[in-house]
């Protein structure tokens, strides 16, 4: 037995950090969206001034990890009175996104039923981006990561699977004509 013991604690120690972490999955209050985080995210709560000199604030909610040498988050935004085409949205996203950056690929994403766009930028701190981005139900919801320069082999591996854990939980609802 005491052999026993000593092996779990010699082979406890020799694991690294990140395989003893257990992920949970976060769904936001609403059920719209779950995520596999490595801990808690802090969520927060704010308005977001209009870039279409407007002068309108959008009720917005960001939901964040931060790592060190990652952050990944999601964030939601509310559209519901904008009155533009869903892929022009999507596009305007991406582009807003990728201003002053380089882009490194674009392309249309399908997860659950809903049609968005993935995007990988970096900018000239040789910083990588991801953005996720899909507009359901007058919502414009973007996972997004950042993994700088310094980022572990171990560090970029959570941020691959907070991008893949992303889920949505609803239906897109039909369009009113």
């Amino acid at each position: 037995m005491r052999k026993f013991s000593y092996l779990l604690l010699v082979l406890s120690l020799a694991l690294p950090a990140q395989a003893l972490e257990t992920w949970t999955t976060f769904k936001d209050k609403a059920a719209v969206f779950s995520i596999e985080v490595p801990v808690a995210p802090k969520v927060e709560h704010y308005k977001t001034k209009m870039e279409d000199g407007s002068g309108r604030e959008l009720p917005t909610s960001t939901y964040t990890v931060d790592r060190g040498e990652v952050a990944m988050m999601v964030m939601v935004g509310d559209l519901l009175d904008i009155d533009k085409d869903h892929a022009l949205i999507l596009d305007d996203t991406v582009a807003g996104v990728a201003a002053d950056k380089t882009l490194i690929s674009k392309v249309n994403d399908t997860l659950d039923g809903h049609v968005g766009r993935h995007v990988k930028i970096s900018d000239k701190d040789g910083n990588l981006y991801n953005d996720r981005i899909f507009l359901i139900d007058g919502k414009l919801y973007q996972l997004l990561t950042v993994e700088y320069p310094t980022a572990s082999p171990e560090k970029r591996a959570e941020v691959e699977r907070f991008i893949k854990s992303l889920r949505f939980l609803t239906k897109q609802k039909a369009k009113k004509k």
